[in-house]
C-alpha cells in the first residue's frame, strides 16, 4: 500500500516535469525560430528602427500621438488629412501597446519587436493548454503546439510594428 503511494506520487511527479519539459521547450524553440527570423529576414531589416509596412506606420504615428498629445489626434496635422487622423482606423488597443512600451524604454522598435517575439512564443504555449483543455488529450495538445511554433504566418507577423 505504502510502496503503491509512493510509486504512484513518482510517477505523477515524472509525468509533470515531462510536460513543464516540453512546455519549456515549444518556448525555447518558438522564441529561438521568431527571433531569428527578425535578425536574419529579410537580411535584417527587421531590426531597423522604421516600420516596414504602411499599417506600421499609421501605428507608429498613433502611439506617438498618444505619448505627445494624450490622445490619437495631432495638433500637428493639415487641415486637408485632420480627418484622416483624428480617428484611428483600427482598434486602439495595438496603439495604447506601443505607447506604453515607447514611454517605457523610448521610441525602439527593435525592443516592441522583442515584446512581440515573447508574445507570440507564449501564445504557442497558450494553444498546448486550450487545446489540451478542450480535447482532453496531451498528444493533441502537443501536436497543437508544434505546429503553432512553425506556423509562418504567427512567425512573420512578430517582425511588424
Amino acid at each position: 500500500m505504502i510502496l503503491e503511494n509512493i510509486t504512484s506520487v513518482f510517477f505523477r511527479k515524472m509525468l509533470i516535469a515531462i510536460r513543464y519539459k516540453f512546455i519549456f521547450f515549444i518556448f525555447v524553440v518558438a522564441f529561438l525560430l521568431r527571433l531569428g527570423f527578425v535578425v536574419f529576414y529579410p537580411q535584417g531589416k527587421m531590426l531597423s528602427q522604421e516600420p516596414l509596412c504602411a499599417d506600421g506606420l499609421v501605428f507608429e504615428k498613433y502611439a506617438l500621438n498618444l505619448l505627445k498629445f494624450g490622445s490619437f489626434g495631432s495638433l500637428e496635422l493639415s487641415w486637408q488629412n485632420r480627418f484622416l487622423h483624428l480617428a484611428s482606423p483600427f482598434y486602439p488597443l495595438y496603439h495604447i501597446f506601443l505607447s506604453i512600451f515607447y514611454f517605457i524604454f523610448g521610441h525602439n522598435l527593435v525592443v516592441v519587436r522583442i515584446i512581440q517575439i515573447i508574445i507570440s512564443a507564449l501564445t504557442c504555449i497558450f494553444v498546448y493548454f486550450i487545446v489540451k483543455e478542450i480535447f482532453d488529450d496531451e498528444s493533441i495538445a502537443k501536436i497543437s503546439a508544434t505546429i503553432m511554433v512553425f506556423y509562418y504566418p504567427l512567425i512573420n507577423a512578430v517582425g511588424y510594428i
